[in-house]
């Protein structure tokens, strides 16, 4: 599993009223938690090493907004009610953010997990070359001489 971005609490502090989650189980919170972060590093996982050591609480506020409609469009929600759209918007903003960071056009400062060390040996470049032609000298006109 990879990193979660956000915690249940988090939900309803910086995702949703907490009123909108009567319904909803904390297995299903934390179940929506892992796919919302799974939806963020599909995104970001071609730019930076995952898992990531360290993120900005931006991160957290976009999981978060990722997690509650994942939970509210399981429980069902009412399309024309008042509240209803806000929470719509923010999990198309917070998919915006995850694609920005994707095309690098916002560039969130990260700890990336670091690479495990290979095998010196093998994991170094290599270099080649044909084997000489027999050029040993060049003539007065800089042309080639075979030896």
């Amino acid at each position: 599993m990879g990193t979660l971005y956000c915690a249940v609490s988090d939900l309803t502090t910086i995702g949703i009223n907490a009123l909108a989650f009567v319904d909803v189980s904390p297995a299903d919170q934390s179940a929506a938690i892992v796919g919302a972060s799974a939806l963020i590093d599909d995104h970001i996982g071609g730019r930076y090493p995952l898992p990531l050591l360290a993120f900005p609480s931006s991160f957290t506020y976009h999981c978060a907004k990722i997690s509650v409609y994942i939970c509210l469009s399981v429980r069902g929600y009412n399309p024309d009610a008042g509240a209803d759209p806000s929470w719509v918007k923010d999990y198309e903003k917070a998919l915006a953010w995850a694609q920005g960071i994707q095309r690098q056009e916002i560039h969130p400062q990260v700890t990336v997990s670091a690479p495990s060390p290979g095998n010196p040996t093998y994991d170094l470049p290599k270099v080649s070359s044909s084997p000489q032609r027999g050029y040993a000298q060049f003539n007065s006109r800089g042309t080639p001489v075979i030896s």
